[in-house]
């Protein structure tokens, strides 16, 4: 038991992570990324930084909007909801922590957690789909060799079969939770079952909703848009002016896309070895590092403005439990 907690998915990623950075400092020219950190345009950095906020109140708006008429998040919950999620963001991989939001949305409804996780689990791939949809555009836009040009194409491209099949498709998400069946514990099939239960209603509401749920797909491309241009302004902060908006717009989202891998906390450690990587024709590794550090922050404001939320949804539930028992 001991052994199991002690390599746990959250020690793991932070342990990759900071073996990542360890092996990243350890080869840049470390006192050039300090004079670049220093060196940086204020007047861009902080606009950059703003931007947070806009973006984080649309991410917001995107949950209130997908939020059945039934069981409808009102704005503020949803931005509170969004928030709290933001805390478990910095040290779960992928963007998981924006699964504990179908946890907190329980508290103050009575739907039940496994419709909660498949409304969060719709948004999530909704959101990596139109993130896919901005590598794609990259593929075709930036040169690269020819190798790594095939395997970003095939790893691109299952995500988005994967991820469209899984939406619209209720035989395919049929087929995936026979495979769940056989992996999973006994003891959490009935929490299963309902999940599944609850995900086939949600491949049916699509189908029924599709004017709705095309105009939250391409909200969340304009939403990235926002992202890009976000990272697009920090680049310009850095004094990296030969980058232009289409170079980025084809760039960074693979550098985004690799730092969701389920590798490292947050995708600290891979995002800045991406950024370095297929930013190298234009910017040298410290650039890349210092832009690498600046795109973490994009994580860290909002975490640090949802802990008090975190603890009063963590305060809130643990009442809820106690009152249930």
């Amino acid at each position: 038991m001991q052994r199991s907690k002690f390599f746990s998915p959250k020690k793991i990623s932070v342990l990759v992570s900071g073996l990542i950075l360890l092996v990243l400092y350890s080869t840049i020219d470390f006192v050039a990324f300090l004079n670049i950190l220093f060196d940086v345009n204020a007047s861009l950095f902080f606009f950059g930084i703003f931007l947070v906020i806009p973006i984080t109140l649309l991410v917001a708006f995107r949950l209130n909007w997908l939020s059945s008429e039934n069981s409808k998040i009102g704005y503020i919950e949803s931005l509170k909801l969004v928030l709290a999620a933001s805390v478990m963001n910095l040290v779960l991989p992928a963007k998981m922590g924006d699964i504990f939001k179908s946890s907190f949305m329980t508290i103050n409804k009575n739907n039940e957690y496994e419709n909660n996780v498949a409304l969060v689990m719709f948004e999530k791939i909704c959101d990596l789909l139109a993130l896919l949809l901005w590598c794609f555009f990259g593929l075709l836009v930036f040169e690269i060799d020819y190798s790594t040009f095939i395997l970003l194409f095939i790893i691109i491209s299952f995500f988005i079969v994967f991820c469209s099949l899984s939406l619209l498709s209720e035989t395919f998400s049929i087929f995936i939770f026979k495979l769940i069946w056989v992996l999973i514990p006994q003891k959490y099939e009935n929490r299963i079952r309902k999940f599944q239960d609850a995900w086939l209603c949600m491949n049916k509401i699509v189908l029924v909703e599709k004017n709705k749920f095309v105009s939250i797909f391409i909200f969340s491309v304009l939403l990235w848009l926002c992202h890009l241009f976000q990272i697009w302004i920090f680049i310009l902060s850095l004094g990296v002016m030969g980058v232009t908006f289409l170079n980025n717009l084809a760039i960074t989202p693979v550098a985004i896309f690799s730092g969701l891998l389920p590798l490292t906390f947050a995708g600290i450690g891979v995002r800045d070895l991406a950024f370095i990587y297929f930013y190298a024709p234009y910017f040298s590794s410290s650039i890349g590092a210092a832009l690498g550090t600046l795109a973490t922050l994009r994580y860290i404001l909002p975490a640090l403005f949802g802990i008090p939320f975190f603890i009063r949804y963590l305060r809130l539930k643990d009442v809820s439990i106690d009152s249930k028992g």
